[in-house]
């Protein structure tokens, strides 16, 4: 087994590299197109991000593997609206939220994208036309973002010249490409260890995968903050839950529908990530800023997590 521990751990590494060459290439069209901060965190960052959270998607497809996918994405999703946000927030020691008026009203959005493939999942199954559904979902809450002037009024000042936007043009196929070879390793290699250690798909999917790919938007969240971006990083965030539970569930249910393996541990995720997208959304809603309280809530929140799912697959 120490093989394929070996060969996810340089798989992992390489994922997260290009998904942050990825992230240069995006941002540095997105200059050159004189895009908002919102639109560059919710759309380009956040779909950049989760990038490996779509090629894992793709890859397990592919390899008949659609539930460990699945298990990435809800354990992505909490992670990121609970550890990831609140260590966020206790590093920035509170984070004030602007444009309050939009964020309120897309939460709600987004957190309907969020429970929909959880709906869905209730027989068990996420078919191809469902899958179908939530990618046409998900193009036409970018369509609806792209209609919202609000969200274009503060724009990036950074003027890119034409040169730097035909390098990051041919870096971003670079990094897709980079992309696409590592996920479709990571799948391979945690499919081993699954059969190694015999635990399901999704449970390992839930938590070593996610954990994984979820670095970006750590990394990301920290960097917003210290430069005083807040608006940032929330959007980044909101964008992730969006471009995980619609786009990356669609695609990879497009490609080879979602079968539920292992019932327990999908019903503790999926509770738990309707529980993160409420607090999350309570949070936001209740006040201009997120406090140091509430990010040590979030914290203990994603702990509980973890210990419920543990005690129950330990009893199963």
């Amino acid at each position: 087994m120490l093989i394929y521990i070996l060969i996810f751990i340089f798989a992992g590494l390489v994922l997260i590299k290009s998904s942050t060459i990825l992230v240069q290439a995006l941002l540095n069209i997105a200059r050159f197109m004189a895009w908002s901060e919102f639109i560059v965190s919710f759309i380009l960052m956040a779909l950049a991000t989760d990038m490996p959270d779509l090629f894992i998607g793709i890859s397990s497809g592919f390899q008949g593997l659609s539930s460990l996918s699945l298990g990435n994405v809800i354990g992505a999703n909490i992670l990121k609206l609970s550890l990831v946000a609140g260590l966020i927030i206790l590093f920035a020691k509170g984070t004030k939220i602007q444009n309050k008026t939009i964020i309120k009203r897309d939460i709600w959005l987004v957190t309907g994208l969020g429970i929909l493939p959880l709906i869905f999942l209730f027989n068990e199954t996420l078919s191809r036309l469902e899958g179908l559904i939530l990618i046409i979902l998900f193009f036409a809450y970018l369509i609806y973002l792209a209609k919202t002037k609000q969200y274009f009024l503060k724009a990036i000042n950074s003027e890119q010249s034409i040169s730097t936007f035909l390098k990051s043009i041919v870096i971003f196929i670079i990094g897709i490409s980079l992309l696409l070879a590592s996920s479709w390793l990571v799948v391979y290699s945690i499919n081993k260890i699954a059969q190694n250690i015999n635990t399901s798909l999704i449970l390992t999917g839930m938590f070593l995968i996610a954990l994984a790919t979820t670095l970006p938007e750590l990394v990301f969240g920290v960097r917003a903050t210290l430069m005083k971006h807040e608006e940032m990083y929330v959007g980044n965030l909101l964008g992730a839950v969006a471009v995980n539970s619609a786009l990356t569930l669609g695609v990879t249910a497009l490609i080879n529908p979602i079968k539920i393996q292992n019932a327990t541990s999908f019903i503790i995720g999926a509770v738990f990530m309707v529980l993160a997208l409420l607090f999350f959304n309570l949070f936001i809603r209740s006040r201009d800023e997120l406090s140091w309280r509430e990010g040590a809530l979030l914290i203990v929140f994603y702990i509980i997590f973890v210990i419920i799912t543990w005690a129950f697959s330990s009893a199963g």
